[in-house]
């Protein structure tokens, strides 16, 4: 039974992932249903999408997924009526195997994700909490109604995440991280605890147009471990994204695409070469591909 949790929460990280991007100004009609192929070069690994429309940030209508140039499964995408995100099905050779159903409530925010593992039953299911001002208060995860745990967020008076904390079923805390913030309400640092107890914290830089431009990581005792890095474009949009280790040397970094100013792609590297990337839709949907 272990084992299928894990793999239901895996594809419950999946579903998560779907909505990392949810749009507010997502597309209401729904009666352009012409498709046009995501990419035109053959895939051997990751994810084929078809658009509606014909662009990248586009609704996602269906996709293909592919390992070594065969075709392992498909996947296909609906919407409720104001252009949210309703459900994802997956299929393999005709058959359903998984699906994920996404509801909101009247104010738009996502109430309750559930994913359906249909080789079993499992039911996963993630409930969202807002605060009266709509931040996010909580994230309960079940697995065939069993409490999984929960992230619970607190906020000072002017909205700004001041501590995230990771609970276990019976409510203890496992991991928190602790944030102190400047005036302008910005990071300053980030203490992380488990179990009551510091072992890592991060010291945050920022440009004077407000943004982060580096994040440096310390052990508990001090000891440099390395360092994050981030360049903007023009319009102070994420243009890169590099990790270095403790004597400076270049880990990996991320490049971001944009669409009419929305990041449709996101590309990573290790030594200089492509490793894999995610794509975006306006619905919130990511796809991964690995080169």
């Amino acid at each position: 039974m272990r084992i299928l949790k894990n793999k239901a929460l895996t594809a419950l990280l999946f579903g998560l992932c779907c909505l990392i991007l949810l749009s507010s100004c997502a597309k209401k009609d729904k009666g352009n249903t012409d498709t046009t192929a995501a990419d035109t070069a053959p895939v051997q690994n990751g994810m084929v999408y078809q658009y509606s429309g014909g662009g990248n940030s586009d609704r996602v209508v269906s996709g293909i997924n592919y390992e070594n140039g065969i075709e392992t499964y498909r996947q296909s995408y609906d919407y409720w009526p104001d252009g949210r995100l309703q459900g994802i099905t997956r299929t393999v050779n005709g058959q359903e195997t998984e699906s994920w159903n996404y509801n909101y409530y009247p104010e738009g925010q996502l109430m309750q994700m559930v994913y359906l593992y249909t080789d079993g039953g499992v039911e996963c299911r993630d409930d969202y909490k807002y605060t009266e001002s709509g931040d996010i208060q909580s994230i309960s995860s079940y697995v065939d109604g069993e409490s999984m745990g929960s992230t619970v967020y607190t906020y000072n008076d002017d909205g700004k995440c001041t501590k995230e904390e990771l609970l276990d079923p019976n409510g203890a805390v496992i991991k928190h991280t602790e944030y102190t913030l400047d005036e302008k309400g910005n990071k300053v640092s980030a203490h992380f605890f488990e179990f009551g107890s510091e072992f890592a914290y991060s010291l945050y830089e920022y440009n004077k147009n407000g943004s982060v431009i580096s994040v440096k990581n310390y052990r508990k005792d001090g000891t440099f471990t390395g360092e994050e890095s981030f360049e903007y474009n023009a319009d102070k949009t994420m243009k890169r994204a590099t990790k270095k280790d403790s004597v400076g040397k270049t880990v990996s970094h991320t490049e971001y695409l944009y669409d009419d100013g929305f990041c449709y792609r996101e590309i990573y590297y290790e030594n200089g070469k492509p490793v894999y990337r995610y794509d975006y839709s306006k619905e919130g949907t990511r796809s991964y591909y690995s080169y």
